[in-house]
This record gives structure tokens, C-alpha cells and sequence, in this order.
């Protein structure tokens, strides 16, 4: 009876979550007079992934509030970064960076038409984190996949990184919708994150739901990773 309580609260938690990042997401959503939609505005406000439970979930584990500043490493077209802002405010600061030049400029473009002046879309190379050391209370990495390596220090060096854009007491979440063969499996990155001086939170597997081309769905998770004494 008791786990049975202690999951609906866990389940109200979470739509909540999403409600009050939603319903900030909306309000920003109101571009400025004269703005000119980019074209991967739609992307970033894409209702299907509204719908979707990994959306809740991962917000949750970022557990962003009011004047926090948040990497958001390989934010695409910013969908997360969006909701990410909504939750920070004015006060806070989301630093979202991509590859990918056009994909950073139209997000620019985004939060300017947009006014969210907390957003900062900045284009980095592939091994390069965005932002100083101990800058962010949380860095979120969404389908980024931390790659195998033949060399393990390589893999370990990247998680380092991570570590080092944290300030202490601040939190790593990792989500994987689906791993693929190249992908580091949860138990390897565990394992090498606590070798970079990274505390594992919590983690879990995840199975996306199934796919024309993947009928069984593929499995995926999500760590959560601290800042540790190292």
C-alpha cells in the first residue's frame, strides 16, 4: 500500500513538472513584433515530445528552479532549452550549445525574437564544454552519447570535463532514448564516472516505446552523476 502511494506521488510530481514547464514554455513562446520564424523554430516547440513520459523525466532529474544556470550540451534546436528556461527565470541562465552553426544561430534568433535573455546559444567543438570551470549547478546531455573508445582514458577525460563545469553540489543527467553498440552502456559509464570523480545519483534503464523499425523498442537510461570530493 505504501509503494503504491509513494508512486503516485511520484507520478503527480512529475506531471506537475511538466505543467509548469509547459505552461512557461508557452508564455515565452509570444515572439516579439517583426520576428521572423528560423527554420528550426518548430523543432524547438514540438508538441509530440510535449506528450512524451521521457520529457517529464527528464526535467525531473534536472530539477531546475529559479535562478540555477544549466548547460544544456547538444541542445539541437533547443526544445529542452526552452522548458530549461522557463524554469530558471530571468535570474538564471541556460547555456545551450551545439556543433552544428545553423542550429546554434537559429536558436539565437529564437530566444532574442522571444526575449529570453537568459538563453545563450554558443557553438562549440565536439570536445569542448561551453562554459568555465564550476559554472553550472546542473549539464544535461540528451541523446549526446558518450561514445566507446579503444582508448578508456579518452571517455574518461570527457566525464572529467564534465566534472570540472560543475560547481560543487551541482549534478551531471545523462539520458539515452537508445543505445547503440557505440554508445557507452550504463554499467561502463557508472564505472567510468566514478573514476572521473563523479558520485552516481541514480540511474535507471528506459525503454523507448516501440518503433515500425524497432518493434520491441530499444533500451536506453538515465544517470544522474555529482559533483564527488575528487
Amino acid at each position: 500500500m505504501a509503494d503504491g502511494q509513494g508512486r503516485g506521488r511520484a507520478a503527480r510530481a512529475v506531471r506537475g513538472v511538466l505543467r509548469l514547464a509547459a505552461a512557461g514554455a508557452r508564455l515565452l513562446a509570444r515572439p516579439r513584433a517583426g520576428a521572423r520564424p528560423g527554420p528550426d523554430w518548430a523543432r524547438a516547440d514540438d508538441p509530440d515530445r510535449d506528450r512524451r513520459d521521457s520529457t517529464a523525466l527528464v526535467l525531473r532529474a534536472v530539477d531546475a528552479g529559479p535562478g540555477m544556470r544549466i548547460l544544456d550540451r547538444g541542445a539541437g534546436a533547443g526544445y529542452l532549452s526552452l522548458k530549461l528556461a522557463a524554469l530558471v527565470g530571468p535570474g538564471g541562465q541556460v547555456v545551450a550549445t551545439d556543433t552544428d552553426r545553423r542550429l546554434v544561430r537559429d536558436l539565437a534568433a529564437l530566444a532574442r525574437a522571444r526575449g529570453l535573455d537568459q538563453i545563450v546559444a554558443r557553438r562549440v567543438r565536439a570536445d569542448e564544454l561551453g562554459v568555465a570551470p564550476g559554472w553550472a549547478d546542473a549539464i544535461l546531455m540528451v541523446d549526446v552519447g558518450l561514445r566507446r573508445t579503444r582508448s578508456p582514458a579518452r571517455a574518461l577525460a570527457r566525464l572529467g570535463a564534465l566534472r570540472r563545469g560543475l560547481r560543487p553540489g551541482g549534478r551531471v543527467v545523462i539520458f539515452q532514448h537508445r543505445t547503440r553498440p557505440h554508445h557507452l552502456d550504463l554499467d561502463a559509464l557508472t564505472g567510468l564516472a566514478a573514476a572521473a570523480g563523479l558520485a552516481v545519483l541514480s540511474c535507471q534503464a528506459y525503454r523507448a516505446p516501440p518503433s515500425p523499425e524497432e518493434p520491441l523498442g530499444r533500451p536506453g537510461y538515465l544517470a544522474v552523476l555529482g559533483r564527488g570530493p575528487a
